[in-house]
């Protein structure tokens, strides 16, 4: 509560302190509380996103993101408590530097705007499309900062500038502008959470708010996360474990690993069996286009941490990666790279479940609670290799689908790429490559995460699967889509998107008897 209290009251001093220090009279400290105000929260998204996602967060993170934010209110809350600056003897002229100045700034504003505006008004592929969507949200308050010091600079001197009274403001209003669409994301979040009710009870025939329990999340949407970041979880994790080794047909040995994140008392009971009931099991299996991406990090790491807290057994797994596809976003080569296909990559999920299946006393785990999560074309995968298995169709297509033993209660699919691998290179069976072939009466529950502006897994696709999985008598099916998120928009855990969405996603990992 507090740090609602602190997040809201923040914020807002900082929104009127800079507005204040660009129309007031001139205060000491007062560019650079602009400033800092600017370099701040452009930076903090970043901050957040990266400090989420490691498997340990350790204290740096923690203490940058705070600098981020506690530094431009220091300095603001100082510059308004400072006297007035009494006036100078000779009134400042504009000279050719501060001419320049002042026009870069202006310019930078008037391309923030247009990059708010290409962010929001399309789906954009690539890295753009990734991270302006989730950072606009903090960087309105970096564009804020930048229209006041326009303001201010413009207003600070003497000339033919200054006596054009509207000048001024005409500098900075495209950085107001830009500050202004870019809380739309923020100021959405209401609505995307009356649509996710509505959907939610549409589909499951009950209200999220019924599943919850002391270990979940107590908000939909908390502002003491979104400004100080989510705070970090007690986890205990055992990293880099070898499941699987092959010979794949180039010849080269490779080696499929997992990180395993469980809750705190499993700590506390290790290696025996824990006094509670074994685990509910959640699998993660990451993006990247089937040609990049690993587990930890690039997975958003900071779920594992936050959903064994919680009471999960997670297990974010490897998997064999194209070195056939084609991916705008692919950097150097994945230790796991190499002439695999989506039938490889499915196999290997299955050869995970069969070791979890086979060490499940070691943990120790509930194979009847499993929960299978994926984003982008991790999210294809699960849909693959749950659905390769409940439709039968790895009966006939040895090595295909999931151990047994295991039984699947739901899959929640991020942003699934259907029917998108073959089109980029990647080979593989067409039932593989669009799982709505792949769809009956077998399937289960699955909950799905997708922005509409998504540049690189089109809406429409994902609609049209909800409709086929609806109209195939499959399990329930939900979806929960965001009207100003993007590709990828849950990588910074701290934001709207992500907060909003987990919140539905724990309740619906608690149907069917999913509670920790």
């Amino acid at each position: 509560m507090l740090r609602e209290i602190y997040a809201w009251l923040a914020l807002g001093f900082l929104s009127l302190g800079v507005l204040g220090l660009s129309l007031g009279s001139r205060r000491r400290y007062a560019l650079s509380a602009l400033w800092a105000s600017m370099v701040g929260f452009a930076l903090l998204p970043l901050v957040l996103g990266v400090g989420a996602s490691l498997n340990e967060p350790g204290l740096l993170p923690r203490v940058l993101a705070a600098l981020c934010s506690l530094v431009p209110l220091g300095l603001v809350a100082l510059s308004l408590a400072s006297p007035v600056l009494s006036a100078p003897p000779r009134p400042r002229t504009w000279t050719r530097s501060a001419l320049v100045g002042l026009a870069a700034l202006a310019l930078v504003g008037l391309f923030d705007l247009v990059i708010v505006a290409l962010a929001l008004s399309a789906p954009r592929p690539g890295l753009f499309g990734v991270m302006a969507p989730q950072f606009l949200p903090w960087w309105a308050f970096s564009y804020l900062a930048l229209g006041g010091l326009v303001l201010s600079l413009a207003r600070g001197r003497s000339g033919a500038l200054s006596r054009l009274r509207l000048a001024p403001f005409a500098l900075a209003l495209p950085a107001f502008l830009a500050s202004l669409l870019s809380l739309l994301p923020l100021l959405d979040t209401p609505f995307v959470i009356a649509a996710a009710e509505a959907e939610f009870q549409s589909a499951f025939g009950v209200k999220a708010s019924a599943l919850r329990s002391p270990e979940m999340r107590s908000s939909r949407f908390s502002m003491g996360d979104f400004l100080l970041g989510a705070p970090v979880r007690k986890a205990f994790s055992r990293l880099d474990q070898v499941y699987l080794r092959e010979r794949a047909s180039n010849g080269r040995d490779y080696e499929f690993r997992f990180d395993a994140w469980l809750p705190p008392l499993w700590a506390s009971t290790n290696p025996g069996p824990a006094s509670s009931a074994p685990y509910p099991v959640v699998v993660r299996i990451h993006g990247g286009a089937w040609v990049s991406g690993d587990k930890g990090p690039t997975n958003m790491g900071g779920m594992n941490r936050h959903l064994a807290s919680e009471g999960y057994a997670v297990f974010d797994i490897q998997y064999g990666l194209s070195d056939t596809g084609r991916f705008s976003l692919k950097g150097s080569p994945e230790p796991t790279e190499g002439p695999f296909g989506l039938e490889d990559m499915v196999r290997q999920i299955g050869a995970f479940t069969s070791y979890l299946a086979d060490h499940a006393a070691e943990y120790p785990i509930d194979l009847g609670r499993v929960y299978v999560s994926g984003g982008s074309a991790g999210g294809q995968l699960v849909l693959a290799s749950v659905l390769a298995t409940s439709s039968g169709w790895s009966k006939d297509h040895s090595g295909q689908g999931l151990d047994p033993r295991l039984r699947v209660r739901g899959i929640v699919p991020f942003y699934p790429a259907v029917g998108l691998a073959r089109d980029i290179g990647v080979a593989g069976a067409v039932e593989l490559d669009q799982p709505s072939h792949l769809l009956g009466p077998g399937a289960p529950p699955a909950l799905v995460y997708q922005g509409r502006i998504d540049g690189m897994v089109p809406l429409a696709r994902v609609r049209a699967f909800k409709e086929a999985w609806r109209a195939s008598g499959a399990s329930a099916i939900g979806l929960i889509e965001f009207p100003f998120a993007g590709h990828g928009s849950d990588l910074v855990f701290a934001g709207p998107f992500s907060q909003v969405f987990l919140y539905y996603m724990e309740s619906f990992l608690a149907l069917e008897g999913g509670r920790p």
